[in-house]
């Protein structure tokens, strides 16, 4: 049985989740497809994971209303784009 090296798991983790240098974006909607949507319960939230996800965010990025915000349960938020929000 192969044994996986923590380092390697955490090292592709990072990457998928666009939280290591060289997988940081500034497309906004790639990257909310790519880890499923935005999930807030504080408003701040969302910003603050996409300002790690970026190399440079601000909020103007959001004005272009290509994302469909979602409520659910609670104070819950959920943001997805809108080509992928009947998929979810």
């Amino acid at each position: 049985m192969k044994t996986l090296d923590r380092n390697k798991v955490n090292r592709y983790l990072m990457h998928k989740q666009h939280l290591s240098q060289d997988s940081k974006t500034d497309d906004i909607l790639r990257i909310t497809r790519d880890i499923m949507g935005l999930h807030a319960t504080v408003p701040a939230t969302s910003y603050l994971s996409l300002l790690a996800r970026t190399r440079q965010f601000n909020k103007d990025m959001l004005a272009k209303r290509s994302m469909k915000r979602r409520h659910s349960l609670g104070l819950s938020a959920f943001g997805t784009p809108y080509s992928s929000f009947p998929k979810i």
